[in-house]
C-alpha cells in the first residue's frame, strides 16, 4: 500500500468522522468510528457463527466468507441471522 493510498484513505475516514488523526501523528477512532468498528465485528461474529452452525461449514473457511459479507449486508439482515442463531 502506497503512502498516497493511506493518506487518501485517512482523509477519507476523518471527512466521514471515524478517525481524528494529524499529519504524521497519531491516529485515533472517533465514537462514530468506535460504533462502527463494533458493528462491522457484531456483523462478522454472527456471520461466522451462521456459516458454521447452521451451514456447517468449517471454521477456517467461515472467517474468509465472514471476512468478505460483513461489508454486504443490512443490519435487518444481521439481526435476522440473530434470530435464527438463538432459536436453535
Amino acid at each position: 500500500v502506497s503512502k498516497a493510498s493511506v493518506n487518501r484513505a485517512l482523509k477519507s475516514l476523518k471527512e466521514l468522522g471515524l478517525v481524528d488523526y494529524e499529519t504524521y501523528g497519531e491516529i485515533k477512532l472517533t465514537e462514530k468510528g468506535k460504533e462502527e468498528a463494533t458493528n462491522i465485528i457484531k456483523k462478522h461474529n454472527v456471520l461466522k457463527a451462521f456459516l458454521i452452525q447452521i451451514l456447517n461449514v468449517n471454521n477456517e473457511t467461515a472467517e474468509e466468507e465472514a471476512k468478505k459479507m460483513k461489508h454486504a449486508i443490512s443490519e435487518d439482515t444481521v439481526i435476522n441471522f440473530l434470530i435464527i442463531l438463538k432459536a436453535l
